[in-house]
């Protein structure tokens, strides 16, 4: 799998859930704390990155994939520019980079990643 998408998992018990993942593919975790909230890292069989799982907030919650890009401020300006929208606004995740959630013109919601390990 090429790591060029990170998604995340809406769960509501995430202890159920790691081994539901890691018993259907083989995936590895390790929880980690966030500002407000854990975050479960998930790695492959293979040990490549491929995402997390987090707490379910409300309902509706949707997993979500993450592209990477070079600038996220210059990426949110084009995805305004071309049509779509934010729906959640650039948040910086200590020594990881920055993250935020956009739409394309028909709806979809979709993250873009910066990675920046310097990220405070």
């Amino acid at each position: 799998m090429p790591q060029d998408v990170h998604f995340d998992i809406p769960v509501e018990d995430p202890e159920r859930a790691v081994q539901f993942y890691s018993r259907l593919f083989g995936w590895k975790t390790r929880k980690v704390s966030l500002p407000g909230s854990d975050y479960w890292l998930l790695r492959s069989a293979q040990d490549e990155n491929l995402g997390g799982m987090l707490q379910r907030t409300s309902p509706g919650q949707y997993p979500v994939n993450f592209f990477p890009v070079a600038d996220i401020d210059a990426a949110i300006q084009q995805v305004m520019e071309l049509g779509g929208r934010v729906v959640a606004a650039k948040k910086t995740i200590p020594r990881a980079g920055y993250s935020a959630q956009v739409t394309d013109t028909e709806g979809n919601i979709f993250g873009l990643w910066q990675n920046d390990p310097a990220a405070r």
